[in-house]
């Protein structure tokens, strides 16, 4: 009813710009309420629970400055000056909403355990600033750009009303694009605060049109957004966790950054064939282009890191972080002929865990990695940084030695005694046996085949130990 009554025109503007103000000033605290009230306990599922105490102070400070801004425009009825107190606590409402927006983002990418470099929470702002300074590009060459030159409004007032346009841009930007890469459907909280920041935005963009063309007078309609947007706010703020279901698809991520640069590039271009293009036109275009390559730097960044973390977890045993098989297999068929041409010798040290199954029978699996973590630990502190130690899988270890010692012996007696070393599981001390089965490297051997024979030296000397 409020909306209608505005929209309409059916009353008088002190009236009308009270009932405007006063309904999104209700509305804004008592969404900053019912944040505040939900984000007292972490969330079960979702996004966490912190976004909410900063929604929270994002709408309370809105909330002060549109009480502000109602006593000036309503009852002293004095004319709007820019900048002014109200200005700098409307600012509150995209500053606290950006960080919840980042919690979001950073809850969620730890939450879904994503590796990729493009759901990255800096990657995202990246690309809502690329949008936001693109579009904003192109709306200050079309519309405020000629207000300026014209002097129809100063240059700050200009930039302050653009500020506020921006910045729901922005945040706009970035909850999309939470919502379609880290969601697999639209959480009803993300979607309801997007409801209100396009909203608000709308009201934004419209002031802004207006204050940069002082001939004219803000619509009704610039109202509604202002209106509107902290009830929006506030059913998020309620909304449960659930999701609405959506289409996944990879495609706005990798094309999102060059929509725009094409677009400020193909108008920059055409201005330049009919006209010189204003300063502002080619600083707003380096700009964009300077954030593209950010992005891309980052980009790049992240998927050297993520190639170089699939590459270690495909060579090494993820429990110990030890070498695992294929990489010892890869190190062996390397290190042999290398050995032959260098006149190096090598050996193979074949390392099997007793009664390993005991205890996993008595303490649990946890206990078993507890020891087999141990085990690595242990024999990475007694060999040397030429040794290469891998964990054939179970309770198997595998150690190269190169070069190969001159008392095998020795050193097997060394890893006994640093592996007896007690190890505490639930309470109790623990020393780990093991047997130990020792080869020589020849000229002739494959990987393979000097992996089997250190494999039955291990278990001749088991069974020589348990005669």
């Amino acid at each position: 009813m409020p909306v209608l009554l505005v929209v309409s025109g059916a009353l008088t503007e002190p009236i009308r710009w009270a009932v405007a103000d006063l309904t999104g000033l209700i509305g804004a605290l008592a969404a900053a309420v019912a944040f505040a009230w939900t984000g007292r306990a972490p969330s079960k599922s979702g996004t966490g629970r912190w976004w909410r105490p900063l929604m929270a102070l994002a709408l309370f400070g809105w909330g002060v400055g549109q009480a502000v801004w109602t006593w000036h425009r309503s009852v002293d009825q004095r004319a709007a000056t820019f900048p002014d107190v109200e200005n700098a606590l409307y600012l509150g409402l995209p500053v606290f909403t950006f960080f919840a927006l980042l919690h979001i983002a950073k809850n969620e990418h730890a939450r879904t355990g994503a590796i990729d470099a493009i759901t990255r929470p800096r990657v995202l702002v990246i690309d809502g600033l690329i949008v936001a300074t693109s579009l904003l590009g192109l709306v200050w060459q079309v519309t405020f750009g000629a207000a300026v030159e014209r002097g129809s409004a100063s240059l700050g007032e200009v930039l302050l009303a653009v500020s506020y346009a921006v910045a729901d841009l922005v945040l706009i930007v970035l909850a999309v694009l939470i919502s379609v890469l880290m969601h697999r459907n639209w959480r009803l909280p993300l979607v309801w605060l997007l409801a209100g920041l396009i909203a608000i935005g709308a009201s934004d963009a419209l002031y802004a049109f207006s204050i940069s063309n002082s001939s004219s007078a803000p619509p009704n309609i610039a109202d509604v957004g202002y209106m509107m947007a902290p009830y929006f706010m506030l059913v998020a703020a309620l909304a449960p966790e659930n999701g609405l279901s959506r289409v996944a698809t990879n495609l706005p991520p990798l094309v999102l950054p060059y929509v725009p640069l094409a677009a400020v590039c193909a108008f920059t271009a055409v201005r330049a064939t009919i006209d010189s293009p204003r300063p502002s036109e080619v600083y707003f275009l380096v700009g964009v282009v300077g954030l593209v390559v950010v992005r891309q730097l980052t980009t790049a960044r992240r998927l050297q890191e993520v190639h170089q973390r699939l590459r270690h977890l495909a060579t090494h045993d993820p429990l110990t972080g030890v070498a695992n098989r294929a990489l010892l297999l890869d190190v062996l068929a390397q290190a042999l002929p290398q050995a032959y041409a260098q006149h190096t010798d090598l050996g193979l040290l074949y390392i099997d865990l007793d009664q390993f199954k005991e205890v996993n029978d008595r303490w649990g699996h946890q206990a078993g990695d507890t020891v087999l973590r141990a085990t690595a630990t242990k024999l990475r502190t007694e060999l040397d940084g030429r040794a290469t130690l891998a964990r054939l899988g179970g309770d198997e270890f595998v150690v190269l030695l190169n070069p190969a010692p001159a008392d095998p012996g020795s050193l097997c007696s060394r890893l006994r005694e640093r592996l007896a070393e007690p190890v505490l599981l639930e309470g109790e001390e623990y020393r780990i046996t093991a047997s130990f089965g020792y080869v020589p490297l020849e000229p002739n051997d494959t990987a393979h085949h000097a992996l089997s024979r250190a494999d039955a030296a291990m278990y001749s000397a088991k069974r020589a130990e348990q005669l």
